[in-house]
């Protein structure tokens, strides 16, 4: 009759025990490595129920299970660890990325920008000026043969080209 080990719920303290399954592998990875070694000084013969009592008997001891679980503690903090470096590579090289696409342009691309904007200010200052005053009278704009007039309404001068 197989006998049957509730070392799981020893070393297992609950679903979300993520330290107490990675213990329990590590358990199992020993029972295998156990196996092999008996089945290497035996012939290739499986062990018996009786000759897995001693291993289960040692791995049941407190010390044991505590073994266990400290080396999956550790392992899970080598993985978080890594987890977190690799993730700190990716978002560095991102922000790196990120930053050369947003690089402040240089000093004279600014200047350059300052002066259209004030050009453009100026001309539109000119535009308001000028419509304000060619409003307050009348006008009379004359265009042919290559010569423009602009000349205020009731008087000519036929000399003049603007």
């Amino acid at each position: 009759m197989r006998k049957y080990n509730f070392l799981y719920k020893k070393i297992v303290q609950g679903e979300r025990d993520v330290v107490g399954h990675i213990a329990y592998a590590l358990y199992k990875d020993a029972k295998i490595k156990y196996i092999e070694n008996y089945k290497a000084k035996n012939n290739g013969d499986e062990p018996t129920e009786d000759s897995l009592e001693y291993f289960h008997s040692i791995s049941c001891l407190d010390e044991e299970v505590e073994r266990y679980r400290l080396q999956a503690t550790a392992i899970l903090q080598d993985f978080s660890q890594n987890t977190l470096e690799e993730t700190k590579k990716k978002m560095d090289k991102e922000n790196a990325d990120l930053i050369k696409k947003i690089k402040p342009r240089s000093f004279m691309y600014g200047v350059s920008q300052s002066i259209v904007g004030a050009l453009l200010f100026m001309i539109l200052i000119a535009a308001i000026i000028f419509g304000v005053t060619f409003s307050q009278k009348d006008y009379v704009i004359t265009l042919g043969h290559g010569n423009a007039m602009i000349e205020e309404a009731g008087t000519h001068h036929p000399d003049t080209t603007s």
